[in-house]
């Protein structure tokens, strides 16, 4: 089951969420490495946004496993049903989708 979580590192994507009427304005802001439990390495301190903005039930640190779906910006139909099926079954063996 997909719970309502939303993260943002940047401030126009905070903002558009902000204007939605009916969104959840739990905010709060994190550190990547306050999400993870543990200390960047070297690779992740030079990629990772300094905050992240999240509105919505999270235990932080993640303590489940972790995986990111990233795709392009002008997806297929048959690309976003896929991206669908792929998100709801990784949500349903229990991983974090970030």
């Amino acid at each position: 089951m997909l719970k309502d979580i939303y993260l943002w590192d940047t401030s126009s994507e905070i903002r558009k969420f902000l204007s939605v009427p009916s969104a959840n304005k739990d905010m709060r802001m994190l550190s990547v490495s306050d999400m993870l439990g543990r200390r960047l390495n070297d690779v992740e301190q030079k990629n990772a946004p300094r905050q992240i903005y999240a509105s919505g039930p999270m235990e932080v640190p993640l303590n489940t496993p972790r995986v990111s779906v990233v795709g392009t910006r002008r997806p297929t139909d048959d690309g976003v049903e896929e991206a669908r099926a792929v998100t709801n079954m990784l949500v349903g063996e229990g991983v974090t989708i970030v």
